[in-house]
């Protein structure tokens, strides 16, 4: 009898540890999703609805026989969302749960802006905060299942009213109104339980900057020297993720925390894509790369840094790494490729783990190298990205997190 009450207790206990993934949709089979589902539009938004629940296709499939129907239009003025919850609109409790997944088919070209955003909403009807789509999908192409995984803590991030706790439905809404109709298949909709046990074994890295890190000069966008480090640490392990956040033209200033309060004609931080958002992503290290735009912006050396040590006082609180790149040659006038030299300085001077963006790019004059030039004065071609490349990937201070002695290859 006490057997059996150890085993009653211990299945009890792994029920727990291991709760079981939530399905949404799977597509394996004619799933009605009518009486867990609810749309609406507003004009002159569109929204294809069936009975204001979320149509279901059998136009394409990637495992099963259907996958659910998103088609819609955003205008000015209008705006449209649809939710879909588990069957029978039950809760659930995110504490114990960790990625939202699901795959989605575009048959279509379709800018990636042009995403819905996408939320969480509990039992009073109440989301948490709005996410981009977009952030979440480093490419989309036409006519091919793209797999995408949202770490459910970016959705509670600056959550002040949803209820982790009492949570019941993904929630898709108008993004930015581009008047065009678009269409995305969605298959296998689902939260991933937790392996309380075993732990997140998940390594992320997030980068943050302006228009080299998001790819500038480089054609196509893989040679550019984040994607080519991306392919390089999936290539080492599955588990291993790129976050790529950076934009072009965002200075330090962009980067900056959320609560920050910057100094008159000085940006403001940007909350989908600063400082904050990045350790949303609980990264085992984020990268900063920010090559001149502080000082094609008119930014002193000491505001810069100023703006550099308040990201690195926030990583260091939450005790994730930071790796800063150095600065950039750029065909400035001058006395601001003066300026970029000492910066390039100061950040070896200034911090322990610093990554050469510098050396053999430039020329005696603080001027990028013919042979690393895309054309413009400004931006790197494939050459000078791969020459990027090989200086993150040969960093020790990455490689020595990254290569942590109980993960496997």
């Amino acid at each position: 009898m006490k057997k059996y009450f150890i085993i009653l207790i211990s299945l009890l206990i792994l029920g727990d540890l291991f709760p079981q993934d939530i399905s949404f949709f799977s597509g394996t089979s004619r799933e009605d999703v009518s009486s867990s589902s609810w749309g609406f539009a507003e004009e002159p938004s569109k929204l294809n609805l069936f009975q204001h629940s979320f149509p279901i296709s059998n136009e394409v499939s990637r495992s099963g026989s259907s996958s659910l129907k998103l088609q819609w239009q955003s205008k000015v003025g209008g705006d449209w969302g649809i939710a879909i919850a588990p069957k029978g609109w039950v809760n659930f409790n995110l504490e114990y749960y960790d990625t939202l997944s699901f795959w989605m088919y575009n048959e279509n070209i379709l800018d990636k802006t042009s995403l819905p955003k996408i939320s969480l909403e509990d039992d009073r009807y109440i989301k948490t905060r709005y996410l981009n789509l977009s952030d979440f999908v480093e490419e989309l192409k036409i006519q091919k299942w793209t797999h995408v995984k949202i770490p459910i803590k970016v959705f509670l991030e600056q959550n002040i009213f949803a209820k982790p706790l009492k949570m019941r439905t993904v929630f898709f809404s108008q993004n930015l109104p581009d008047k065009k109709e678009h269409t995305l298949f969605i298959e296998d909709l689902k939260i991933t339980s937790k392996n309380i046990l075993n732990g997140d074994s998940t390594f992320v890295v997030v980068v943050l900057g302006s228009s080299t890190a998001a790819g500038t000069g480089a054609k196509p966008i893989d040679s550019s020297w984040v994607n080519l480090y991306k392919n390089y640490l999936k290539s080492i392990n599955s588990k291993f993720q790129v976050i790529n956040l950076a934009v072009g033209g965002y200075t330090s200033y962009h980067l900056m925390p959320n609560k920050f309060l910057s100094i008159q004609n000085r940006p403001l931080p940007v909350l989908g894509k600063n400082i904050s958002y990045g350790l949303s992503f609980n990264p085992s290290v984020i990268i900063i790369n920010l090559p001149s735009n502080d000082v094609a912006s008119g930014f002193s050396i000491e505001e810069q840094f100023r703006n550099y040590y308040k990201m690195k006082s926030i990583t260091d609180s939450s005790k994730t790494p930071l790796l800063f790149t150095t600065t950039q040659p750029r065909n400035f006038d001058a006395k601001k490729r003066e300026l970029q030299a000492i910066a390039k300085n100061k950040f070896y001077k200034d911090f322990e783990n610093v990554i050469d963006f510098w050396s053999s790019i430039v020329t005696s004059d603080n001027k990028i190298n013919d042979i690393y030039n895309s054309g413009d004065g400004i931006h790197l071609n494939n050459k000078g990205h791969k020459l990027l490349f090989q200086r993150v990937r040969d960093s020790k201070y990455l490689d020595k997190l990254l290569h942590p002695p109980n993960i496997k290859y």
